[in-house]
């Protein structure tokens, strides 16, 4: 009998491909999401020392226009903190993508797995069938040569 030969092997590859290149640009959103998380903490820590560091010189009563310049820089650093929690945002918004785009490609490869697998036990079954009949016919020929033997 010929091999095991699955139908849909081609196929089959290009799902396994499709799902590693899901899980690795699921991985290249995460660690973007986590660049943007660290860029957005370290201008909230900053944000936070120039306003605490306003309100010191304004409690000590230094000149206006000093103030003044700090109070353009922490309007300043509250700008790219809101840019960089929109960059966040957008992150997260990649990572679901690619997390979408995974489950996506996992089911495609899965489904493909299983008809593999139905396709294999077919196979097998049909096999097993057929070296059966080959046995028997063997051993039905055996006993006929034999039954022969006796009778002559």
């Amino acid at each position: 009998m010929k091999p095991f030969r699955f139908s849909l092997a081609a196929l089959r590859t290009l799902r396994e491909r499709q799902e590693k290149s899901a899980q690795e640009k699921l991985a290249s959103t995460m660690i973007g999401r986590q660049r943007a998380a660290e860029a957005l903490n370290a201008l909230d820590r900053e944000l936070t020392a120039a306003r605490l560091d306003w309100q010191q010189h304004a409690a000590a009563g230094c000149a206006a226009a000093q103030l003044a310049q700090q109070q353009m820089h922490c309007a300043w650093l509250d700008t790219r903190c809101r840019q960089a929690e929109q960059a966040l945002s957008n992150a997260e918004r990649a990572v679901q993508s690619a997390r979408n785009e995974l489950v996506h490609a996992q089911r495609e490869r899965e489904l493909l797995e299983r008809l593999y697998e139905r396709q294999k036990i077919a196979f097998d079954r049909a096999l097993s069938l057929a070296e059966q009949k080959e046995l028997d016919d063997l051993v039905s020929g055996r006993f006929g040569l034999n039954t022969l033997r006796q009778l002559a």
